[in-house]
């Protein structure tokens, strides 16, 4: 059978039953003689029927080809606002259409809140001049001059609509606003001042998903050019700001907190994506609200609020002025601590905003991607006490406020330190669970894989990503290396090379090294980098072909930072074997200075690790078997015994904040850099993932009339005789004497020694309170 056919047939059942149901309805038993239900066929028909609005089916259909949900849903402003959608007389008519049919194109007709979220639109007037001097309100003095503007009644169901169709509505308002050339919203003094006491009181009542702090509160609100209201929908009542003229109660406003809160305020860096679409429609201040600068070097909360644009570009200015003083960098993110607000007990941080050690961004999609998700590698779930699984959702510093969890083996994972002082990155997860109680430290927690569309959904920038082998392919092909070749080459592995491939193919082509070569240069600084050059230079290579360095605190960190693997606090005489340990393990940093065994880098005066037998006072040695591709980027050559074939590093490269340019100035070979930006995220809401046994059995067999239980077998006791609701007979067989019903509260099945079922699930009465 063709879809087509499929499809008809579904259609034409579907209007056979709607006549049945129809004839029935049409004898009078029923509350409404009509089918309450519309039929739809499609989305666009769907929204049409829930609103009642003629011509929106239609519209939706012509734009939906060309255009997204959010982007149909502002250019069918413009069919409200002149008319051609919808029949409407007034102003305010047009906006709530036009508001209305934002709402339910977004939700896809499928909630209430297009139909009960959004109480009603009006129009009133702002302050006259006068009248706004002597209540103290001078914020934008341009609209006070009695013109009209747009109120927005907002009802809690608006919740179910999510935080992006909730902002939309109000730009929708804006949109429409400016199209039928009202002014904006000047809202007074005190009234700024309730909406700020009102989210924190709806948030300690209800609680909300992003709580804005009453600076961002009151920037909105100043800012915001629709009045946002509604009515009460808690008991509680503001204290500080009451009896408001134009607000109609003192309760906490859910529709309005929920559309200030977590719509614009913690949606704002998608809203801007389609602010900055629009030529009528100006909101710059959305980017201080998103780059959290509000009321930043302010004195005082007056100042605050008095606060203007001005100020924060001289602020801007003087930044720029002292940083005119330090050498320029690489690009970087801005580190964000927003996903750190609200954190409670029970609930661990993976990693901080955008430090070394945290989750390295790498773009990419797995088969088991899909919307608001993240990849981590099955080892990080397990070393991190498995706190992380599939499906955890996570708070995340970028692109989006969260994500949820899924498991990729195809990306990097975690590098740990053992306490047998091994330091090694585990790719397996049946490895991670055989070491995990050994870990002593997670140098680095792994990759953290994110969709581009991530980024375009969020309207966030690209930032730098991880070199990855995909990145490293790519810049192959553009040099002389037949890749295809090398591809279908069964002694060449592209994906992990072995150290020598890897340094060949760099000098060879004049191409990048190899990702699985390429250590995380940015994390050490050209200081350390010197250091550890003379270091590398002063060890021994063993017979095996390993090189044995001394230990010591500094030169741990500098490898650890760099996620060398290695072994560290090894016996000399083990490391060593048959040579003498050296009396006095002399390094030589990159000025030709000594320093003894115990010398440290610049910031490290202690060793973090715990104390073992050859700690830091002790003659130690740390074993390093790949080797070769860390010597060639430090400026050694690996054939000639590590000599050094530079003598100083270049003023450009010891000014750059880290070791890249160090890295690039004395190695034969190009180094990229390795995992530019961290990503910190910590854990979401896991109690929303909770198992939930049933406590009744739910089957679908009619229920006896007139029962009032759920459970089938609690209800079947009370049956026993044929009875007859609205002239339909219903019959329910009464268990026979040879096979005893079970009663309410008895298990249904044979129980094992401690009360559970032979299923495993423990048979216990229904809780007092099932919706706690």
């Amino acid at each position: 059978m063709s879809d087509e056919r499929y499809f008809r047939r579904l259609e034409s059942e579907l209007e056979a039953a709607r006549e049945v149901a129809a004839r029935a309805r049409a004898q009078g038993r029923d509350p409404e003689p009509e089918i309450e239900i519309p039929a739809a066929r499609d989305m666009a028909d769907r929204v049409e029927k829930v609103l009642g609005i003629d011509g929106v089916a239609d519209r939706i259909r012509e734009l939906e080809g060309d255009h997204s949900r959010e982007e149909a849903a502002l250019a069918m402003v413009e069919d409200f606002v002149e008319g051609t959608v919808g029949d409407y007389d007034t102003d305010a008519a047009k906006i709530e259409g036009a508001v209305r049919t934002a709402v339910a194109l977004l939700t896809e007709g499928v909630v209430a809140a297009p139909i009960e979220g959004i109480d009603l639109v009006e129009v009133l007037e702002n302050d006259d001049v006068d009248e706004r001097s002597s209540s103290g309100n001078q914020n934008s003095p341009s609209s006070g001059d009695g013109t009209e503007f747009i109120n927005v009644y907002y009802a809690g169901p608006i919740r179910s609509a999510g935080g992006t169709a909730q902002a939309l509505s109000v730009l929708v308002a804006d949109y429409a606003r400016s199209l039928l050339g009202l002014s904006e919203y000047d809202a007074r003094t005190e009234e700024v001042d309730r909406y700020a006491e009102e989210v924190t009181l709806y948030d300690d009542e209800t609680g909300l998903q992003y709580s804005p702090s009453d600076e961002e509160a009151k920037f909105i609100a100043r800012h915001m050019p629709i009045m946002l209201d509604g009515e009460a929908t808690s008991d509680g009542e503001v204290s500080g700001t009451r009896d408001i003229e134009r607000v109609d109660t003192n309760g906490a406003r859910g529709g309005m907190c929920l559309v200030l809160a977590e719509g614009i305020a913690l949606k704002a860096p998608k809203i801007q994506r389609y602010t900055r679409e629009l030529d009528e429609v100006e909101w710059p201040w959305l980017q201080d609200l998103i780059d959290g600068t509000i009321g930043e070097d302010d004195g005082d909360e007056a100042d605050e609020d008095a606060g203007t644009d001005d100020d924060g570009d001289a602020t801007d200015g003087a930044d720029d002025d002292d940083a005119g003083d330090e050498p320029d960098g690489p690009p970087r993110a801005e580190p964000h601590k927003k996903y750190l607000r609200d954190l409670i007990a029970g609930r661990p941080v993976f990693s901080h905003p955008s430090k070394p050690g945290g989750f390295r961004l790498r773009y990419g999609r797995a088969r088991n991607h899909g919307h608001a998700t993240a990849g981590i590698h099955p080892a990080t779930m397990h070393l991190v006490d498995d706190f992380l699984a599939t499906g955890t959702q996570i708070k995340t510093e970028l692109p989006g406020k969260a994500a949820g969890i899924v498991p990729v083996d195809s990306i990097e994972g975690p590098t740990v330190r053992l306490a047998n002082g091994d330091v090694r990155r585990i790719d397996d997860a049946e490895e991670a669970k055989a070491v995990r109680n050994g870990v002593e430290a997670v140098l680095d927690i792994g990759e953290y894989l994110v969709n581009y569309g991530e980024f375009v959904e969020n309207n966030h920038d690209l930032v730098p990503a991880s070199y990855t082998v995909e990145w490293w392919v790519q810049e192959l092909e553009r040099t002389d290396a037949d890749v295809r070749a090398m591809r279908d080459s069964p002694r060449v592995d592209l994906d992990d090379p072995d150290p020598g491939e890897a340094l060949e193919w760099a000098r060879e082509y004049d191409a990048p090294l190899h990702p699985a070569y390429t250590y995380l240069w940015h994390d050490v600084d050209p200081g350390e980098f010197e250091r550890l050059a003379g270091v590398v230079a002063a060890g021994r290579v063993r017979e095996d072909g390993a090189l044995v360095l001394h230990d010591d605190a500094a030169t741990r960190r500098s490898l650890e930072a760099l996620l060398v693997e290695h072994t560290q606090g090894v016996d000399p005489a083990e490391a060593l074997p048959g040579e003498a340990t050296p009396e006095s393990w002399v390094v030589r940093n990159g000025h030709g200075a000594e320093d003894e065994g115990g010398s440290e880098a610049a910031g490290s005066t202690a060793d973090p690790r715990p104390e073992r037998p050859n700690g830091p006072d002790d003659d130690a040695a740390i074993v390093v078997p790949t080797w070769r591709p860390l010597a060639v980027c430090l400026g050694l050559d690996p054939d000639s015994g590590l000599e050094r074939t530079w003598a100083d590093l270049p003023d450009e490269a010891r000014e750059w904040p880290n070791a890249v340019e160090a890295v690039n100035a004395v190695a034969p070979v190009t180094v990229r850099e390795r995992a530019p930006t961290r990503v910190g995220n910590r854990m979401g809401r896991p109690e929303k993932s909770e198992r939930r046994p049933p406590t009744t059995s739910h089957t679908g067999v009619p229920r006896p009339a007139g029962s009032r239980w759920r459970s089938v077998a609690a209800g079947a006791g009370t049956a026993g005789t044929r009875r007859s609701r609205a002239g339909v007979p219903t019959a329910v067989a009464t268990p026979t004497p040879t096979t005893p019903a079970p009663t309410a509260g008895r298990p249904s099945t044979p129980t094992s020694p401690g009360g559970s079922t032979a299923r495993g699930v423990t048979s216990r009465p229904a809780p007092s309170n099932p919706g706690k």
